[in-house]
């Protein structure tokens, strides 16, 4: 019987509330372009770890500070790190529609994109993989430990320029 393709149903973005705003006027936007635009936000995420993500490039040779980066997983380390930091009546998960996975620019990253062993690739090659490797359906379901692929699908991302 041939494997069933998982549906990806929605990518999620992490923010806090307080940005709410300006996402709903101007959009999920990359670093770059919030710093660009001098827009005012609430930071929820560890610079230092963020701050790595100015010197890794993606295929195409764009920095990772140049995409917008949404998550496969609403629950991922991210999310618990936060609600570990912050109060979480601040926090918010904004569903993102998959079309978002067609954009000709997007990529998709097997872990923390940040970390120099995750592979990135581009999104048709990817979700391909996804696919393959049966990794949205999740087969743990929560019942025995995760291995290491596993947890590194949690923190899976998409990147969209």
């Amino acid at each position: 019987m041939p494997k069933k393709t998982p549906e990806i149903k929605g990518l999620y973005y992490i923010t806090h509330i307080d940005n709410l705003p300006s996402i709903l006027r101007l959009g999920i936007l990359s670093h770059r372009l919030v710093q660009e635009r001098g827009i005012q936000y609430t930071q929820i995420y560890d610079a230092a770890i963020v701050s790595k993500r100015q010197t890794k490039t993606a295929p195409d040779g764009k920095s990772l500070w140049e995409f917008a980066n949404v998550y496969f997983k609403p629950r991922n380390p991210m999310l618990y790190r936060v609600l570990h930091e912050k109060n979480e009546s601040d926090i918010v998960v904004i569903g993102v529609l998959p079309r978002a996975l067609s954009n000709p620019s997007a990529f998709i990253a097997f872990g923390n994109a940040a970390s120099g062993a995750t592979e990135i690739l581009p999104s048709p090659e990817g979700r391909g993989r996804v696919s393959e490797s049966g990794a949205l359906s999740m087969p743990n379901g929560g019942t025995r430990p995760m291995d290491q692929s596993e947890r590194s699908w949690r923190s899976a991302w998409c990147l969209i320029a």
